[in-house]
C-alpha cells in the first residue's frame, strides 16, 4: 500500500475533476432520472455558459476548512488508489442502473457477423490526448527502455483518441500493441470507448498482463524471473475475467473513434488491432473435424513438464526451487505421508487471482493426438477450481474455457477428460508449443459482483502423453 500524505484543496480539486473528467461519455443519452440528475450536475458545474458555482470552488473552500479546523492526513487521490476507488465506485453505480448493458446482452444484439479483415491502428491515427482534462500533445517514443518502435505514452487518468476506418462490418476481437514503462507487479488498466460511448459494462475497466520469463542468467537465489522488455500483443479481457473469451466490438462500415482512458499503470502504446472474432467449438465437433482431416493418436514419448521450471508468467514470483504446500482443508493432516507437505511444485494459494497465468514450453516429436494429464492439489475449496488450457495461445474446443479440477484431500494425477471420465485428446503438431494455464472463475463465481478472485491450485508436473501409448 502507497503511504498517505496530506493533501491540499487544490489537489483534491484536480484528482477530482481528473476522475470526473473522460466518464462523462458514459451518461449521454442515458433515460433515467439518476443518469439525469448526473448530467445536470455535471453541465450546473462545468458548462461552458459559466452558470452556476464551480465544484472545483467549492471543493478548494472545503479543502481550506478541512485544514483549519481538523488537520488530519487525508489520501492524496493523485498519490494513491483513491482515484482508482473512486472509479470502481462511479462505474458500479453505473452497472447498477443498468445504464449501459453487459457483454452478453450487447453481443446477442447484433447479427453474428466477423469479418475476415484486420485493422492495424498506428500511432499517426491518434487525433487527440487529454491530461487533466485538457487537449495537450502526445509524447512519442520511439526507442524507450530497450523498446524499439513508436509508442504513445500514456499516463494514468489520461484520454487518447484514435481514428478507424472499417470497411466490413461486424465483430472484431480487440488486442493492443503495448509495453509497461514502470516497475511494478500491476497490470496495466484501462477503459475503452467507441464514437464516444462505453459500449458494454465489461469494457468499463479491462486489463493487459505484463509479462515475466525465465532469466537462466540470474545468480540470485530464489529468483529467477524477469519482467518483458519487449512489445506484447494482448487481447482484451475484463478485469474479474467473467466473460471466459477475449472481448470483441461490433463497428458498423466508415469511421469511428476509438478512446482509450488510462486507469492505473502507464503504458506505451504501440498499435490497436481488430481482428476477426474466434468462434471456439464444441469438443465434439472439434474432434469430428481432426478425424475427418486425417488425425490419429501416435505413439512415442511422452513430454513431461516439472510445473516450478515455468517459461513465462503474468506475475513476478521470487521462491526457493522446493516450496511447501500445505494441506490447506485436508482432514486428518496430521496423518498425510511427508510427501505429501513438501513438494517441488507452482501455485497453490498464491495463485488466486482472476486471469494470472503460467505458461511453459515443450516439444513434441510428431504430430497426432495427444493427452494431458497433471498431477496437482487443490484442497482449498470444495467447490472445485477452474483452469482456462490454452495451446499456442488459443483454447482449443469450448470445455477448456473453464475446465474444473474437483477437491481432494492430497495429490493426485489426472488426465484432462469429460465429465463420464471420457479423456480429450489434443491435435499436436510435431515442434515446439506453450502450454498456458490461466486462473477463471467458477460458473458460480461469475454470477457474484465484482470477484476478483478464485480459488486456488497447485500443479507439480504436466505430461503430454502420445494418445497411442495409452
Amino acid at each position: 500500500m502507497k503511504e498517505l500524505k496530506a493533501t491540499t484543496g487544490y489537489e483534491m480539486a484536480l484528482a477530482v475533476e481528473g476522475s470526473v473528467n473522460g466518464c462523462e461519455v458514459v451518461l449521454e443519452g442515458a433515460a433515467s432520472a439518476a443518469a439525469k440528475r448526473y448530467c445536470l450536475l455535471r453541465t450546473g458545474f462545468f458548462g461552458d455558459t459559466g452558470k452556476g458555482i464551480s465544484l472545483l470552488t467549492l471543493v478548494l473552500l472545503a479543502g481550506l476548512v478541512v485544514k483549519s479546523f481538523y488537520p488530519i492526513e487525508i489520501p492524496s487521490f493523485a498519490q494513491n488508489d483513491s482515484g482508482v476507488e473512486a472509479h470502481n465506485e462511479f462505474t458500479q453505480e453505473l452497472s447498477a442502473e443498468n445504464f449501459v448493458p453487459g457483454y452478453r446482452e450487447y453481443e446477442s444484439a447484433f447479427a453474428a457477423v466477423y469479418p475476415k479483415q484486420e485493422i492495424r491502428v498506428d500511432v499517426e491515427d491518434c487525433t487527440g490526448y487529454e491530461k487533466t482534462g485538457q487537449t495537450v500533445k502526445p509524447v512519442i517514443y520511439t526507442d524507450h527502455q530497450g523498446v524499439s518502435g513508436d509508442g504513445i505514452y500514456m499516463e494514468e487518468n489520461c484520454q487518447t483518441d484514435f481514428c478507424v476506418d472499417v470497411e466490413e462490418e461486424g465483430f472484431y476481437e480487440l488486442s493492443l500493441e503495448y509495453a509497461p514503462v514502470t516497475e511494478s507487479d500491476s497490470a496495466v488498466e484501462c477503459s475503452i470507448l467507441i464514437d464516444g460511448e462505453v459500449p458494454y459494462r465489461e469494457l468499463e475497466r479491462v486489463c493487459y498482463d505484463r509479462i515475466w520469463t525465465r532469466d537462466t542468467q540470474s545468480s540470485e537465489a530464489g529468483c529467477y524471473l524477469t519482467e518483458q522488455a519487449e512489445w506484447i500483443t494482448g487481447v482484451t479481457y475484463d478485469r474479474e475475467r467473467r466473460i471466459a473469451e477475449p472481448l470483441s466490438v461490433y463497428l458498423t462500415k466508415g469511421e469511428h473513434r476509438v478512446s482509450l482512458i488510462s486507469i492505473e499503470e502507464p503504458m506505451l502504446l504501440h498499435q490497436i488491432i481488430f481482428s476477426q472474432k474466434r468462434q471456439i467449438q464444441e469438443y465434439r465437433d472439434v474432434k469430428g473435424f481432426w478425424d475427418a482431416v486425417g488425425i490419429r493418436a501416435v505413439r512415442g514419448r511422452t513430454v513431461v513438464i516439472e510445473a516450478e521450471q515455468v517459461d513465462r508468467t503474468s506475475a513476478r514470483m521470487e521462491y526457493p526451487e522446493r516450496e511447501e504446500v500445505g494441506m490447506a482443508a485436508m482432514p486428518l493432516r496430521a496423518l498425510a505421508h511427508a510427501k505429501e507437505a513438501k513438494r517441488s511444485m507452482i501455485g497453490g494459494e498464491s495463485w488466486d487471482k482472476a486471469g494470472s497465468w503460467f505458461e511453459w514450453e515443450f516439444e513434441v516429436e510428431e504430430s497426432g493426438y495427444y493427452q494431458i494429464s497433471l498431477c496437482f492439489c487443490q484442497n482449498y475449496a470444495r467447490e472445485g477450481a477452474c483452469r482456462k488450457i490454452m495451446l499456442d495461445g488459443a483454447v482449443l474446443f469450448q470445455e477448456m474455457e473453464r475446465y474444473g479440477f474437483a477437491y481432494g484431500w492430497g495429490w493426485k494425477e489426472d488426465v484432462l477428460a469429460d465429465d463420464t471420465g471420457d479423456p480429450y485428446v489434443f491435435y499436436i503438431k510435431e515442434g515446439r508449443h506453450t502450454l498456458r494455464i490461466e486462473a477463471v472463475p467458477g460458473e458460480t463465481e461469475v454470477e457474484k459482483a465484482g470477484i476478483g478472485q478464485v480459488q486456488p491450485l497447485a500443479i507439480d508436473w504436466i505430461r503430454i502423453v502420445p494418445a497411442g501409448n495409452v
